[in-house]
Parts: structure tokens; C-alpha cells; sequence
């Protein structure tokens, strides 16, 4: 972990989220308040804002990071992680690829969120988008959280959404006949998974709700 990464996981005092204000309400004056902090200061407040779902804040924080230190791969990982929350996924992609070119190759975090991003993205449009490019994002999603694993991402978080990414991709395949794959190995890697997480983190609550659904697929017969 760099200086960066380590000053980014500081508790941002509370007098410079009162300064900027927590619901950033004017762009000008946010602007204005984020000249005045360095930009380990403007990455930290960008990282709390993710963490409370405040994304759009948290991108405004991230790109001010960025604009004072533009070689800084951990401030274009983590506004791709925002962006990737509120659905931009050609912007999350794209900050995920110059982080890891910044960062030199490698970097199992970048793709581990950038796998979300395109889980996310489906799950949001997948009443929308046409079955076969779903399934072409589900096969990125699912790739790149392989890779985060195989790079030493190998976290409860990282198996949990490895595994609602096979559950979406069983109620796609489900859906529709146009891509139509062995329904019942999609949700047993799903179960496979999440199973992995809760041994992981037993209080994981968010990959417990997701196993009890395979469970019950699994029960009834995918």
C-alpha cells in the first residue's frame, strides 16, 4: 500500500466535509472548496462519500484529486468504483484502464470493481438490452472477477458478487432461449461462491441473502 492508499483510509475530519458541504449542492461553490485541500485530502473525502453512496459527490472529490496529482491510479480506481455505482459504465471502464496503465500493469482491485460495474450495468438494464449483450457483459464481469481473484483479491466481497454475477447470469439464461447455457452449473457456481463468502464472513448478511436464493433454486431444481 502507497502513502496515498494509506492516507486515504484516514478518518476525514469533520470541519472539511462541513467546509465543502455534505450534499455538495452548488457545483461552483464545491469547486471552489476543493482548491483550497491537496489532493490526498480530496481522494479521502471522495472515499467517504463513496462509502455513504454520495457517488456523484464522491467523482467531483475524485477528479479534484486527480487534477492536482494526475499520475495517481488509486483517485481513477476509485472514481471508476463511482462511477460504476451510478451506472456510467464507459466512464468507470475507462478510469479502471489509465488506472491500471498508471499503476503499471496489474491491479486486482481495478477489476474487481470494474466487474461490478458491469454487473450493475446489466442488472439495471437487463429488461432493456438485447439478451446477447447481456450475456457478453455478464462473460466480461465474470472474467475480470476471475482475474481479481487470481490477483490476490480474494475477499468475501470478491466471491459474494462473483456469485450474484452467476445468479444474474442463471436469470438471464433462464429468460430467454437466445443464450440458453447449462442453467443448473450457473447456479451452483453461484452457491459455490457465496458459500465461499459467508465462511469468509459469517455477518455478511448481503451474501447470505443472495445464498439462500440458490439454495431454494437449488432445491427446486435449476
Amino acid at each position: 500500500m502507497n502513502g496515498m492508499e494509506q492516507r486515504a483510509q484516514r478518518a476525514i475530519p469533520r470541519a472539511e466535509i462541513d467546509a465543502i458541504g455534505y450534499e455538495m449542492p452548488d457545483p461552483q461553490t464545491t469547486n471552489e472548496c476543493l482548491q483550497t485541500l491537496d489532493a490526498d485530502t480530496c481522494a479521502r473525502l471522495g472515499e467517504q462519500f463513496s462509502e455513504t453512496g454520495h457517488y456523484q459527490n464522491a467523482i467531483r472529490c475524485f477528479s479534484a484529486a486527480i487534477e492536482k496529482k494526475i499520475d495517481n491510479p488509486w483517485a481513477y480506481a476509485h472514481r471508476g468504483a463511482a462511477r460504476g455505482a451510478i451506472r456510467d459504465l464507459t466512464g468507470a471502464c475507462s478510469d479502471f484502464e489509465m488506472a491500471r496503465r498508471l499503476k503499471g500493469g496489474a491491479y486486482a482491485w481495478a477489476d474487481a470493481q470494474e466487474a461490478e460495474a458491469h454487473r450493475l450495468y446489466v442488472w439495471h438494464n437487463a429488461s432493456i438490452l438485447p439478451p446477447g449483450v447481456l450475456w457478453n457483459l455478464i462473460e466480461k464481469a465474470l472474467a475480470l472477477f476471475d482475474r481479481a481473484l487470481k490477483g490476490g483479491q480474494n475477499t468475501a466481497w470478491t466471491y459474494a458478487h462473483r456469485g450474484a454475477t452467476y445468479c444474474l447470469a442463471y436469470w438471464i439464461a433462464s429468460s430467454s432461449e437466445a443464450c440458453n447455457p447449462h442453467t443448473a452449473f450457473l447456479v451452483q457456481k453461484a452457491e459455490c461462491d457465496l458459500t465461499r463468502a459467508c465462511d469468509l464472513n459469517k455477518e455478511y448478511s448481503w451474501a447470505n441473502s443472495f445464498r439462500a436464493i440458490t439454495l431454494t433454486i437449488n432445491k427446486q431444481g435449476a
